[in-house]
């Protein structure tokens, strides 16, 4: 149950809320996520994993392909980049 409740809501990315309530817990969970024992549960849901060395559960979807983190920067100006994305590729 777990395992299929993790591989089906688990986010792309991670983050500590500035208000959160318990955020030294955010923290903590955050580096385990992160940490080589993460990352391999991660990959065996067929996560797509950060750390290099992990081998991931369909390893052809992303051969060859060099992945970059996003900055936060983007994150910024989210709603005008994606506006700009949509108009260049439709």
């Amino acid at each position: 149950m777990a395992d299929e409740l993790l591989s089906r809501w688990w986010p792309d990315t991670g983050a500590c809320a500035k208000n959160a309530p318990h955020p030294n817990a955010a923290r903590i969970f955050i580096d385990y996520v992160l940490s080589e024992e993460g990352q391999r549960l991660l990959a065996q849901l067929g996560r797509t994993v950060v750390r290099p060395g992990i081998e991931i559960k369909h390893p052809r979807l992303v051969k060859g392909v060099k992945l970059h983190p996003v900055q936060p920067e983007v994150a910024k100006n989210f709603e005008a980049m994606s506006k700009l994305f949509y108009e260049i590729v439709r």
